[in-house]
């Protein structure tokens, strides 16, 4: 989506499934484990070699904090772990709904600059899209990037 962030990756591995899991697992706290302000593991969240659903462990509240979903499948000697980092849903909507708005008036603002040469509402509604997307996606890509890297060390890619 262009709107909201999103990232999808493969990584090839030489590790087995089994491998791949268990790396995982032992830096991962199980969500029943974990308790607010815990710096025990890098992850929190599901491991099995069905796949996996983990989010960074973090000493800070990020609303924008990617949920990582990742499956593995065996090819020959080597292991595919794909993997699809998204927003919860529940703050994609938020943000969408709130850059949706933003758009109304920025459209409103253009409107504005046409009929009256008012530069105000655009500015405004420019300003506040350009913090949204900044906000939304510096929260997201920062600590994704650092996970992605993290993960790739642990299988070895």
């Amino acid at each position: 989506m262009i709107i909201l962030p999103s990232l999808d990756e493969t990584i090839v591995s030489k590790m087995s499934m089994e491998e791949i899991c268990e790396a995982l697992g032992a830096v991962t706290v199980p969500r029943k484990e974990h308790r607010y302000g815990d710096r025990r593991g890098e992850f929190i969240g599901e491991v099995d070699t069905a796949g996996f659903k983990v989010v960074s462990n973090i000493s800070y509240r990020n609303s924008f904090l990617p949920i990582i979903q990742g499956s593995v499948r065996a090819e020959g000697s080597r292991s595919v772990i794909t993997i699809k980092m998204r927003m919860h849903w529940f703050v994609s909507v938020f943000s969408a709904i709130w850059l949706g708005f933003v758009t109304l008036f920025m459209l409103a603002g253009v409107l504005m600059l046409v009929v009256e040469s008012d530069f105000s509402l655009l500015c405004g509604s420019g300003g506040m899209m350009l913090f949204g997307q900044l906000l939304i996606r510096g929260g997201f890509y920062i600590p994704a990037k650092k996970a992605l890297k993290r993960m790739k060390e642990l299988f070895g890619e």
